[in-house]
């Protein structure tokens, strides 16, 4: 990260956030320095990287003249009432999207005493590979295949152009590391939680750089860049990030875009599963209904059918006379103990309903989530 020179104040991302989260969500700042500016743009440009990397907060920025206003807003959460403000709301056409876009990247002529790690491999894997480049294919020594692969008189280029891009990388707040499995291996820019894969190489004609856009997103132009005979590649790396600043920013959006449909997803699914859970009490309470008045008018049939039986006890013969009573003080006794209106049995219980229970009800929708 650029160091703040003796007059710049230093600015951090932490007191960013601080700031924004106690001015409720919104920050104004107004009559800055050019200094105080360029910190705060600087120290806001962080946050937000970091905020994209974890959650789903959204820091934003606008500026105009020497005023900064900073937002914070999460794009999932449920859309809260509008209320009334003294302030200004910043248009669109304000907004700041990108804070290095034109930013010019100079290459050093040589390597500084302690390069950044990458380089160091990078280094150590160009001369495996130069060494091996005569030998049979089976001795050769295993270089992976992010280390580029270029004429052993290109390589100092080439290192120092790929300090150059690790060092801007590291200004603007992005993460840069190797990922991918053995054999397959690739250098990923990481800014919040968008990757792109940058790949270069050359041959005695020249040297080039490719930056991949995310997996899937494949309609990108102008990704690549070489050399020419006009405009050598350490020229051209600004061009590069110009191109990752509108990858990333056209990420942002799908994702948040993408996020902000799942929310809302999520809301009406959340709405069903409450629905469902409303229509199967429901349902139960009249099928429980159903059952007691089935039950009431068994109690009721069982009655007649005891008061019957014992007037037919009188002409039944006097040994089984005590059976025919007993049977029907029984059924009596039964029938007074199903009948819900006797027991005057309340409003039932709903159980605890499975997930199955309810797909009757979701139309449409999984019992199990919203995907």
């Amino acid at each position: 990260m650029a160091e703040a020179g003796p007059d710049q104040p230093q600015i951090t991302p932490e007191e960013v956030l601080n700031r924004v989260a106690a001015a409720g969500g919104h920050l104004l700042l107004e009559d800055l320095t050019p200094d105080e500016l360029k910190a705060w743009r600087h120290a806001a440009r962080t946050a937000q990287l970091r905020l994209l990397r974890a959650g789903t907060a959204r820091l934003s920025k606008w500026t105009s003249g020497n005023s900064l206003r900073i937002s914070v807003r999460d794009p999932t959460a449920p859309p809260k009432p509008p209320r009334q403000t003294s302030s200004p709301k910043p248009t669109p056409k304000s907004q700041d999207h990108g804070d290095f876009v034109g930013r010019e990247i100079r290459v050093s002529s040589q390597l500084p005493k302690v390069p950044h790690a990458l380089i160091v491999e990078m280094q150590d894997g160009m001369a495996r590979r130069d060494a091996g480049r005569w030998r049979p294919y089976h001795s050769r020594a295993f270089v992976p295949e992010w280390i580029p692969d270029v004429p052993r008189q290109k390589t100092g280029r080439m290192l120092r152009i790929w300090q150059a891009i690790l060092d801007e990388a590291r200004f603007r707040g992005y993460r840069v590391r190797v990922g991918g499995q053995r054999g397959g291996e690739h250098v990923t820019i990481e800014a919040g939680r968008e990757e792109f894969r940058l790949t270069s190489g050359g041959t005695q004609n020249g040297l080039w750089l490719r930056l991949h856009p995310e997996e899937g997103y494949r309609r990108q132009k102008n990704t690549s860049w070489s050399d020419t005979e006009d405009r050598p590649l350490e020229q051209q790396l600004g061009a590069m990030f110009d191109r990752l600043e509108l990858m990333i920013k056209a990420a942002v959006e799908r994702r948040e875009e993408e996020d902000r449909q799942a929310a809302v997803r999520q809301r009406r699914w959340e709405a069903a599963m409450t629905k469902a859970r409303k229509q199967f009490a429901e349902q139960h309470r009249k099928d429980t209904l159903r059952e007691r008045i089935d039950e009431a008018r068994e109690a009721e049939d069982i009655r007649a059918y005891a008061a019957a039986l014992r007037s037919s006890a009188e002409t039944v013969d006097p040994s089984r006379r005590d059976h025919v009573i007993a049977w029907a003080t029984w059924a009596q006794t039964y029938a007074d103990e199903i009948d819900p209106v006797l027991n005057r049995t309340g409003m039932p219980i709903t159980p605890e309903p499975g997930r199955d229970d309810l797909a009757p009800y979701l139309h449409g929708w999984s019992p199990w989530g919203p995907s």
